[in-house]
């Protein structure tokens, strides 16, 4: 059985502090995100995919 609605996630360099869901993560630490959270980051300049 495949589940597709489980969207892929996508890896970010994060090149400021943030925290996402409750975890607190460094400048550029690599994090794992759903893609809506990747576009988030990226629109608001916190991190670019990798």
């Amino acid at each position: 059985m495949t589940d597709k609605a489980t969207p892929k996630s996508v890896k970010v360099k994060l090149n400021q502090a943030h925290t996402h869901r409750g975890q607190d993560y460094k400048k550029d630490e690599v994090i794992e995100v759903l893609p809506h959270s990747a576009s988030y980051i990226e629109k608001h300049k916190i991190g670019s995919r990798i």
